[in-house]
């Protein structure tokens, strides 16, 4: 076993036994039922408005919208240990149209 602690082995196996522990939400309304969750999307959402990320405007009638989606991620540290659950906020890029 030694030889699989100094290849990085061992590390890997306890990193995907923590993931185990923390469930990552698949959803908004899964998210917010989590206190955890639901600060990291809170803390997402004061960011985006106070870095002025969008204005609301009417929709014009030849324009189409842009849609989200919420992405949930966990960030390990150096040591292996949970350094911050994260929230985004993402535009989805299938709706995109150039030009």
């Amino acid at each position: 076993m030694l030889t699989l602690a100094i290849t990085g082995f061992l590390p890997c196996i306890i990193l995907i036994c923590l993931l185990c522990l923390v469930l990552i939400p698949s959803s908004p309304s899964e998210a917010l039922s989590h206190p955890k969750w639901r600060q990291a999307t809170t803390d997402e959402m004061c960011a985006l408005q106070s870095s002025g990320t969008w204005e609301l405007i009417s929709l014009l009638p030849w324009k189409s919208i842009v849609g989200c989606q919420w992405l949930y991620t966990l960030k390990i540290g150096p040591n292996g240990t949970i350094d911050h659950i994260k929230a985004r906020l993402v535009a989805k890029g299938c709706t995109w149209v150039y030009g």
